[in-house]
Parts: C-alpha cells; sequence; structure tokens
C-alpha cells in the first residue's frame, strides 16, 4: 500500500486532483469498460444538468427537468419533479 500524508489544507485539492486523472485516463482519453459500467451503476452520468452563468462562465446548476422540455416529453404525472436521462441506446431523452 502507499501512504499519502498531505499538509494540512490540502486533502480536498487532493481529493480533486485524483479524480480530474481518474476521469481523465479511464473515461476521456480511453474507454475502460470497467470504468463505463461502474459510471452506469453509480453515478449520474446519463443525466442531463442545467447550466447557468456566473461570473462569465457556466456552472452546474441541478438537474434538468422533464416539464422544462416543450411538450414535457409526454409526462403528465408531475414532470416537475421527473429528471431527464440520455438513453444511451436510442439516444433518446
Amino acid at each position: 500500500d502507499i501512504w499519502l500524508n498531505p499538509k494540512q489544507g490540502t486533502d480536498a485539492a487532493l481529493a480533486l486532483a485524483m479524480g480530474h486523472v481518474i476521469l481523465r485516463e479511464y473515461y476521456l482519453d480511453r474507454t475502460v469498460p470497467y470504468f463505463d459500467d461502474y459510471a452506469r451503476k453509480y453515478t449520474d452520468l446519463p443525466f442531463l444538468v442545467r447550466l447557468t452563468e456566473r461570473d462569465g462562465r457556466l456552472v452546474p446548476e441541478r438537474l434538468l427537468r422533464t416539464s422544462e422540455i416543450a411538450g414535457g416529453l409526454g409526462e403528465s404525472n408531475n414532470p416537475e419533479w421527473k429528471t431527464v436521462a440520455i438513453d444511451e441506446a436510442t439516444d433518446a431523452l
């Protein structure tokens, strides 16, 4: 095992750096089946996220709701509480 001893107050930066490396090497630069399976099961990657502009840049606000799409995707039962995901097999919402 390798033990890291980050300086006090830098543990969050270390965790973000580790997450960056994992996403870059196992998701963006090349596709790794294990990571793809893990992401499908345990993350919100297929969900669409609303972006808002703050200080001249786009930042995530919250998950997109069905009610925010024209026609509500045909949902009539509480579309304001249903989030939108992309179906990987059909590219449908």
